[in-house]
């Protein structure tokens, strides 16, 4: 898949896909943390991990 984007070219260079791919995979560990240790996620607490994402 990332060698059929890097061949067709996309509106985004590859390097910012991936960033933005690690970038999610990120805040998605963070939740899971508060999930492992059974504390609410509320709204806010997403809204605050997707601003944060670098």
């Amino acid at each position: 898949m990332v060698s059929l984007i890097a061949t067709q070219g996309t509106l985004f260079d590859l390097e910012t896909v991936l960033d933005y791919g690690q970038s999610i995979l990120n805040v998605a560990q963070e939740l899971t943390k508060s999930l492992i240790e059974q504390r609410t996620i509320s709204t806010r607490t997403i809204q605050a991990q997707m601003l944060d994402l670098h």
